[in-house]
């Protein structure tokens, strides 16, 4: 049975540009309230400011396989909702059909190539969910929800420029301050952005640099 449990951020026509504790994390969120069709105003809105402060991404429709390096646990791959839109999620691509549907628990995203940005459409959002990940310490943003009776059409996303992210979850029912596995959401039109490659090879050269340098350090200790 879903709990009267509904987050700070359930205002209508809500739109946040949030910068965390952590100084690199900068997040964007938007909500529309009973959004009963795909994509409100302001979720829109929301996801036009996560792609003008970033360079190019990969979107993740769920209409055609994953993209190649890219892995997802839990949930499933639906067309079709049990409850409508706005209180239980569906697809929000256009033409498309296909979502990722979350019925309490988690769903985990990992990539081979390291990321450093994330966004995605969240559907049927009623209670507290969130997307959490580790940049070197556990990183949590919260995906802004339209309260128990309304639900409703939100976009959250987050920019941790210079860190490699190897993988995200989505939340929808553990932890203390959570409902236990009861909200229904859909999940769709993922978008990822790729640490430029000139910085992985630069963290791979400042890697081998320390090896060499613990290598010395060994020798001359031994001698």
């Amino acid at each position: 049975m879903k709990k009267h449990l509904v987050s700070a951020l359930c205002i209508a026509g809500l739109m946040l540009t949030v910068k965390s504790a952590s100084a690199a994390l900068v997040t964007y969120t938007g909500l529309d309230v009973s959004q009963a069709t795909p994509i409100g105003p302001n979720s829109a809105a929301a996801q036009a400011s996560f792609l003008s402060a970033i360079g190019p991404v990969t979107t993740i429709d769920f209409e055609t396989a994953l993209p190649s390096g890219v892995g997802v646990s839990g949930g499933s791959i639906i067309s079709g909702s049990s409850c409508g839109f706005a209180l239980c999620g569906d697809n929000t691509t256009p033409g498309g059909s296909m979502y990722l549907s979350l019925y309490g628990g988690t769903a985990t995203f990992s990539f081979s190539t390291p990321i450093s940005a994330f966004g995605a459409y969240f559907s049927g959002t009623q209670l507290t969910e969130s997307i959490t990940f580790s940049d070197g310490s556990s990183q949590e943003v919260f995906i802004p929800n339209g309260g128990l009776s309304s639900g409703g059409m939100s976009f959250a996303s987050w920019i941790d420029s210079g860190k490699f992210i190897t993988s995200v979850t989505i939340n929808t029912g553990t932890g203390a301050d959570y409902c236990t596995n009861c909200d229904i959401i859909g999940v769709d039109d993922v978008l990822i952005s790729a640490v430029p490659e000139p910085e992985i090879y630069a963290m791979l050269l400042a890697g081998l640099g320390l090896l060499g340098f613990m290598a010395r350090r060994r020798k001359e200790s031994a001698v």
